[in-house]
């Protein structure tokens, strides 16, 4: 074997390992960037099914009491109060009040952080 053979060998070898590497690291970067979005979509689909829910239905006799009852079985963290209803919902408060004849059961505002 000549020293032209060997070194072609070896340049090869560490060429098509390098290429390994750059697609390991590729495909963790593609990985992590999925988990993040993934994790990013979850919180903004649990407001996107409150809000769905509270605006599927119209009920104009509905109480802050019936309200929270109603989205305690649809499994919110619904607390009634005087006129209104609390729903804790990761990471945020939000305050929905009873809305009579308008267009789904309540009003929804965002309060903030838990």
């Amino acid at each position: 074997m000549s020293t032209d053979t060997v070194v072609t060998v070896v340049y090869k070898s560490r060429r098509i390992g390098l290429m390994i590497m750059d697609r390991i690291v590729l495909c963790r970067s593609v990985t992590s960037v999925m988990l993040l979005l993934a994790f990013a979509a979850q919180g903004a689909f649990a407001g996107e099914d409150l809000m769905e829910l509270v605006m599927s239905f119209d009920d104009p006799h509905m109480t802050s009491y019936d309200l929270a009852f109603f989205l305690a079985t649809h499994d919110f963290d619904a607390t009634p109060k005087a006129g209104y209803v609390i729903v804790n919902l990761d990471d945020k408060v939000y305050k929905l009040t009873p809305n009579g004849e308008a267009a789904g059961l309540a009003d929804i505002e965002e309060m903030g952080g838990a």
